[in-house]
């Protein structure tokens, strides 16, 4: 804690779902285990002392009890369900899944699940909902840059749900028009650029997906752990600053001189604007230019 903050004891409260303890997590099962027993659904700090700059504490004035809780996994809790994507809060979300993508959330017998891309779809959507409620688009630059990476990462997902139209808005229950403009611009990027990604095997170029196709890295490197490979992602950023150089070098050169490039017709552009600004000149300030 640095000096000046405030703090004290703490109790995390998790609850017992009583699931069978799932041995790759460990002989013994805890409250901190990852197997799924347990689900910390709140936490209390006793904001008891202030740190001192000497390292010391010393009592708070006004004592007070900071508690936080998850309302998703307080509601799952009341449901004896520790699945936060049915409560009743996901249930529309996740039947129009269900219904476009003909694909069960819950996953019995042989086959593929495809859970993880409904977990996926209805928690980033959502949070992309929120962001959109708050004023921000998708933009290539900070927030909005998170905003247009959980569209596109949902968009991906429901391609490999089998879903082809339009839907993230309907999920989301909101800002259709938002959600429609974005996957229509993605679309088309991820077309070109998955199945450039295909035929590539386990050979994956981040930079030329990036560069030819528009192809986010992220999500090259992402689908790339899916399949089990790994990318380079330093020798990738080493390539971007590389190719980033090589264009501001050439936009350097190509306006040199005050010309967008050499071509005859550029020229003869170039050659017209000086006699206009020197007719201009001698009109309104005789005597301005000098021969």
């Amino acid at each position: 804690m640095p000096a000046g903050e405030i703090g004290g004891p703490d109790s995390e409260v998790f609850y017992d779902f009583g699931t069978p303890h799932d041995s790759k997590f460990g002989e013994t099962c805890h409250p901190n285990c990852d197997c799924g027993r347990f689900v910390e659904i709140g936490n209390s700090v006793f904001m008891q002392f202030v740190k001192q700059a000497d390292s010391s504490f010393s009592e708070l004035p006004k004592k007070n009890v900071d508690f936080g809780g998850g309302l998703e996994r307080l509601t799952a809790a009341t449901l004896g369900n520790p699945d936060i994507f049915m409560i009743d809060i996901f249930d529309v979300a996740r039947i129009l899944l269900e219904n476009r993508s003909n694909k069960p959330y819950i996953h019995v017998g042989r086959g593929t699940s495809h859970m993880k891309s409904f977990r996926i779809i209805l928690d980033h959507t959502r949070a992309a909902s929120v962001m959109f409620d708050a004023g921000l688009r998708p933009s290539n630059t900070e927030q909005g840059y998170i905003l247009r990476r959980l569209i596109r990462r949902s968009l991906i997902e429901a391609d490999k749900l089998g879903i082809k139209e339009t839907i993230l808005g309907e999920v989301a229950g909101g800002h259709e028009n938002e959600f429609n403009a974005e996957e229509a611009q993605f679309r088309k990027t991820l077309t070109h650029g998955m199945r450039e990604l295909e035929k590539m095997g386990d050979n994956i170029d981040a930079f030329m997906l990036f560069t030819t196709y528009g192809f986010p890295i992220e999500l090259t490197a992402e689908i790339a752990k899916e399949k089990g490979l790994t990318i380079d992602m330093e020798a990738v950023q080493k390539q971007m600053a590389e190719h980033q150089a090589l264009s501001r070098a050439g936009a350097a050169a190509k306006f040199a001189g005050g010309l967008a490039d050499h071509a005859e017709q550029t020229v003869k552009y170039h050659t017209a604007h000086h006699l206009l600004l020197a007719a201009l000149q001698e009109m309104f300030w005789p005597g301005a230019i000098s021969v």
